[in-house]
């Protein structure tokens, strides 16, 4: 496999007043890939810096990839936690499908037990055979 393309969106640290995670479902970032073939690979690789407010002893953070829209279908979905700060990276890889695709990086934390401190981003890459 070859690497055909690639796109990545980012806020770095300190880019941005760090910012609280609530209820609502919060779109940090996006990318859209295009060109696509069915017989593609589609490696998506995100990244979160965040940590806890101060009135709370743990705090948790909800993470999730959607495709399409930013209330579209969830293809890949994560909950994390931290006693003071984090900072989370992990990938996700689907096949991949004609035409043009975009995925939406969001967050949100029920008890308002998080906080954006950066950076963030959302890279995705296509691999060819």
């Amino acid at each position: 496999m070859y690497k055909k393309s690639g796109y990545k969106t980012e806020a770095k640290k300190g880019e941005f007043q760090p910012f609280p995670v609530g209820e609502s479902e919060i779109v940090l970032t996006s990318v859209t890939l295009s060109g696509l073939v069915p017989a593609d690979r589609i490696m998506l690789l995100l990244e979160i810096g965040w940590d806890k407010p101060v009135t709370w002893d743990m705090g948790e953070l909800e993470v999730k990839i959607r495709k399409y829209s930013a209330s579209g279908p969830i293809v890949y979905q994560m909950t994390e936690a931290c006693f003071f700060k984090a900072h989370t990276r992990t990938k996700y890889e689907e096949g991949g499908e004609a035409g043009q695709v975009s995925y939406f990086l969001t967050v949100r934390s029920p008890e308002l037990k998080a906080r954006i401190v950066g950076p963030y981003s959302l890279e995705g890459a296509v691999y060819g055979t």
